[in-house]
């Protein structure tokens, strides 16, 4: 942001998460083509559990995780953090997104 660092930073992932397996694959998946690109970009993986503009139709994995209008929301924060907790240490990228002497862990994007 501060432009100290000239990669692309790129963000990308599923609209939402309706199968926590598969979004766990896709940051694997992604966490690896990422290292391979490290030196050009900085590859950041969104994940959104909640649908919050749609009004008709699936509201997301928070609000019904069992795909059955359940409304199961417990359920679903649970299967949400697990999720988030899984994804987040699959850290992306092995340099700082800033060239400065900030420690790795303020500095390094997640998948």
């Amino acid at each position: 942001m501060t432009r100290a660092d000239d990669r692309m930073l790129v963000i990308v992932g599923p609209c939402s998460v309706h199968d926590p397996a598969a979004a766990l694959d896709y940051a694997g998946r992604l966490a690896e083509l990422a290292r391979t690109l490290v030196g050009d970009l900085v590859v950041v993986m969104r994940a959104y559990f909640e649908k919050p503009r749609t009004t008709l139709g699936w509201k997301g994995l928070i609000n019904d995780p069992h795909l059955d209008d359940s409304g199961d929301v417990n359920t679903g924060l649970t299967m949400a953090r697990r999720s988030g907790s899984r994804i987040g240490p699959m850290a992306v990228c092995r340099q700082p997104l800033t060239r400065s002497a900030s420690p790795p862990h303020r500095t390094c994007s997640r998948v």
